[in-house]
Formats: C-alpha cells, structure tokens, sequence
C-alpha cells in the first residue's frame, strides 16, 4: 500500500489561519494542470516556460478538462495525522513572538 503526502499552498480565511499554518483539508484542488520547458531552452519571445494542457499556444485556456482537478482525501488517514500533528510540540520564544507582531 502507498501514500501520499500531498502539500501545497491554500488558501485559509485569515480569521481561521494564516499562512504557514498546517492545514489538514478534506479535499484537494489541482488547478495547474501544465507542461513545463527547460527554461533554458524556449524561444526568447515566450514569457513562461508553463504551458496548460490542452492548450493551444501559450497563455491561452485548456481546451480540454480532465475531471480529476478535485480529489478527496483518505479521511482515516487525514485524522490519524491530525492527532499527529496535534501531539507536535513546537519550539516558541519571546524573540519570535515579536517577529510575528
């Protein structure tokens, strides 16, 4: 059996979280389905070496949806890393209080 550690960056009401929280989400969104060039090696007139799939030519919209862009994760195993994640303990100090104010 695998599995897989899926991170990313979300998006998290800042009344909620804020950005370095650890999120544990019930589903998943992949919105960049994309090729990727070397860098080093695309025309000098693209401004991107990312290429949706299914596009046409470069910056235009997919023409083509896989219908696999939303994914629900294995609830058992999102709450056994919750508990986890939850037992962590994490250093703190006075100094990194005031960075974060």
């Amino acid at each position: 059996m695998t599995y897989s550690l899926l991170i990313g960056i979300a998006c998290e009401n800042p009344r909620n979280g804020t950005f370095g929280d650890v999120i544990f989400a019930k589903f998943v969104l992949q919105v960049d389905l994309q090729l990727e060039f070397d860098a080093l090696k695309i025309p000098s007139v693209w401004t991107t070496a990312y290429i949706f799939i299914g596009a046409e030519s470069l910056g235009s919209y997919p023409k083509i949806i896989y219908g696999t862009e939303v994914f629900e994760l294995n609830d058992n195993l999102r709450k056994m890393a919750l508990v986890y994640a939850s037992e962590a303990h994490l250093e703190d100090s006075p100094e990194a209080w005031k960075d974060r104010a």
